[in-house]
């Protein structure tokens, strides 16, 4: 493979999020500049470096073009639906199998905020955490009578559910400065 081809593949993975149509119109686009630009500077291989240097990393032209296109609405959709749907099983009052639930949305969350980005992470936190408060309410209003609320049992939920939030968000943030691009 050559060092174009190779510089593609690379654009291309980085962009993995971005809906297949655009992903292939942002290749093409890169290919044609990079073809011109690499006549411009003598081509051969040395052009098509130069190029490729001027024009810059994948990891910056991939992250310059997530900032406008976010990931496709399937991924979005599917992110949040899978935590939403965890979240609402890991519910205490669920029984001892929703701990092990509670730990596979942190990790889905922190999973996908590093691989779909920040905005996705913290959206798909947002509806696991509505999911769980959503669940609470449905259970608390059927079985009111069965459940004994204490402060310290109500106030362990609350902080558990909200801490969701920032394992949706902090990954992504820690991976975009960690690599210095843009994240979702």
């Amino acid at each position: 493979m050559n060092r174009l081809e190779s510089y593609l593949a690379e654009l291309e993975d980085r962009l993995s999020l971005v809906s297949s149509g655009i992903r292939r119109d942002i290749i093409a686009e890169a290919r044609d500049h990079l073809v011109e630009s690499a006549v411009a500077q003598g081509g051969g291989p040395r052009g098509m470096e130069r190029a490729i240097r001027d024009f810059g990393s994948a990891s910056e032209v991939a992250a310059r073009y997530r900032e406008v296109y976010e990931p496709g609405a399937i991924h979005f959709l599917a992110f949040c639906s899978l935590a939403a749907a965890l979240a609402a099983l890991s519910h205490p009052f669920l029984g001892p199998a929703s701990a092990g639930t509670f730990a596979l949305v942190a990790l889905a969350l922190v999973y996908t905020s590093l691989l779909a980005g920040k905005r996705v992470g913290t959206a798909a936190a947002i509806a696991a955490v509505v999911a769980r408060f959503g669940v609470h309410g449905l259970l608390y209003l059927r079985y009111a009578d069965f459940v004994d609320h204490g402060a310290l049992q109500l106030a362990a939920f609350l902080a558990s559910t909200l801490l969701l939030i920032p394992l949706g968000f902090i990954p992504g943030r820690l991976k975009e400065r960690t690599f210095g691009g843009i994240d979702q």
